[in-house]
C-alpha cells in the first residue's frame, strides 16, 4: 500500500462537502465519508488503476457522488 499525503486545499474542501452533506441530510456526510474512503483504500492499494485526466493527474471518481479524488502518484507517495 502507499501512502496518502493530502495538501491543505484539499482537505478544506473535503470539510465543506461533508458540512454540505450533513445539512442537506443528517447521516448523509457519514455515507460520503466512506465512500470517499474506499476510493482512498482503492487508490493507496493501486494509484496506477485509474484514469489520467492530465499529464501527471490522474483521477479516481467517488462512488454514488459527483466527486472526483484528483491525485498525482510519486515514486513513495501520493499527493492529494
Amino acid at each position: 500500500m502507499h501512502r496518502i499525503r493530502f495538501v491543505k486545499e484539499a482537505l478544506f474542501d473535503v470539510e465543506d462537502v461533508v458540512i454540505w452533506y450533513e445539512k442537506q441530510r443528517i447521516g448523509l456526510s457519514y455515507d460520503f465519508e466512506l465512500c470517499l474512503e474506499a476510493g482512498l483504500d482503492e487508490i493507496s492499494r493501486n494509484p496506477n488503476a485509474f484514469q489520467k485526466k492530465y499529464k501527471s493527474i490522474q483521477i479516481r471518481f467517488i462512488s454514488r457522488f459527483p466527486y472526483g479524488i484528483h491525485y498525482r502518484f510519486e515514486k513513495m507517495k501520493l499527493s492529494l
